[in-house]
């Protein structure tokens, strides 16, 4: 019969070095299975995006400016959610296009995007990916309604752009 030798090898060790290799060998286990816990967890939920940040700020130089948002933030919660639903797997372009026609400048968009902050969006049946209002739009619209809801901001004369 056959015998191992990288078994044989460990089996005439001394016991408190076997009991060392047991521990590190553990220990590489537990350390690998952590950073594949990590790395799967930064994938499923990445760092929230610094967008509604920017628009903060953004919002605080147009208030300067005396350019404020035309609505409560109670209406952009609403408008919020009803984007969150609506830039769902199977989209409803035409109610996102008759929330940006309700906007009126600048600082309502900016508004929109800091209401909107990070929320989980679903991007096929039953997947839910947290996104950005930008993020939304992007994944959940192609190219063409992209460029129909840029030409109703141009239109507003709102310089912001999908």
């Amino acid at each position: 019969m056959k015998t191992n030798k990288i078994y044989d090898s460990y089996a005439s060790l001394p016991s408190w070095s076997r009991g060392v290799i047991a521990v590190v060998g553990v220990g590489f286990i537990v350390f690998s299975s952590y950073l594949i816990y990590k790395g799967v967890n930064k994938i499923i939920n990445p760092p929230p995006s610094s967008s509604d940040e920017d628009a903060k700020d953004e919002l605080k130089n147009l208030s300067k400016s005396g350019i404020k948002p035309s609505y409560s933030d109670a209406q952009f919660s609403a408008w919020s959610e009803k984007l969150a639903y609506s830039l769902a797997y199977n989209t409803d372009e035409d109610a996102v296009y008759s929330i940006f026609e309700s906007l009126k400048n600048e600082a309502d968009i900016l508004k929109l995007i800091q209401i909107f902050g990070s929320r989980k969006v679903e991007t096929f049946p039953f997947v839910f990916q947290e996104a950005t209002l930008s993020e939304a739009v992007i994944s959940a619209m192609n190219n063409s309604e992209i460029a129909e809801l840029n030409n109703i901001l141009k239109k507003k004369r709102i310089n912001f752009r999908f």
